[in-house]
């Protein structure tokens, strides 16, 4: 959630000081290319988080409110969260409109390694019971992360039609405590493991539908919540790069 937030008002650090310019220079016009800098921004930004960022990635305690939707309602409480693999993060794409605020942008992740503590007290679909105290061990491998939206200033910072296509390799799970059942809990790991990568695939605009919503409220109360650094302005890059006569 951190790299999302991080990137998502990444190219905010820049966008006044990288804003269009014009300079009389004798007889030559001199044109910045905003887009291109605030794209590089961003990267560079991904770059330094990843550079000093420490593995395993711990996170004491997410609580999760669903709320009381049709498609998932309930609470889900994650705690002792350690995560592994970010550092093989790869930025795909970056597009950013220096106008509109709106920007698309692609990742990919070559492995990521999830342990987690959850107690869960949440209904699917309006009819299927999802509860349980437990762990959960997850192993991801080549996922690949897009996500669009819009970056909203106008009140602080939050994000604004967010929307997150997921596609998966492979992936395998090991959940304890689900249902409260030993038994079910290594039936629906296997399950899992066996076909989750390809029902992600197969049904990529429902999992957008149910899962963006959600990271739009869990990032925008975070960026509430933070006081963020932005972008330092050493990491800005030259200028002489994107300035054409």
């Amino acid at each position: 959630m951190r790299i999302v937030a991080f990137v998502a008002v990444a190219f905010m650090a820049y966008f006044v000081s990288a804003s269009p310019i014009n300079e009389d220079a004798g007889t030559e016009t001199i044109e910045i290319d905003v887009r291109g800098i605030i794209d590089q921004a961003i990267n560079n930004t991904i770059n330094n988080f990843l550079a000093n960022l420490t593995e395993p990635l711990v996170v004491e305690d997410v609580p999760i409110d669903f709320g009381t939707g049709e498609t998932l309602s309930g609470s889900l409480d994650i705690s002792d969260v350690e995560l592994t693999g970010l550092k093989t993060l790869l930025a795909k794409k970056i597009s950013v409109n220096a106008i509109t605020f709106k920007f698309d942008i692609a990742l990919s992740l070559a492995e990521l390694h999830l342990t987690t503590k959850y107690v869960a007290d949440a209904l699917l679909l309006e009819l299927v019971p999802f509860y349980g105290d437990g762990r959960i061990n997850v192993d991801l491998e080549d996922i690949e992360i897009e996500f669009s939206g819009k970056l909203n200033t106008s009140n602080g910072t939050s994000l604004q039609d967010l929307a997150i296509v997921l596609s998966l390799g492979d992936a395998h799970f090991d959940f304890t405590g689900l249902i409260n059942s030993a038994e079910l809990s290594t039936i629906i790991s296997n399950v899992l493991s066996d076909n989750l990568a390809k029902f992600i695939d197969t049904n990529q605009a429902i999992i957008t539908n149910i899962i963006s919503p959600l990271f739009q409220k869990l990032i925008n109360d975070f960026l509430a919540e933070q006081s963020i650094t932005l972008v330092h302005l050493e990491d800005l890059p030259d200028v002489d790069e994107f300035v054409q006569a």
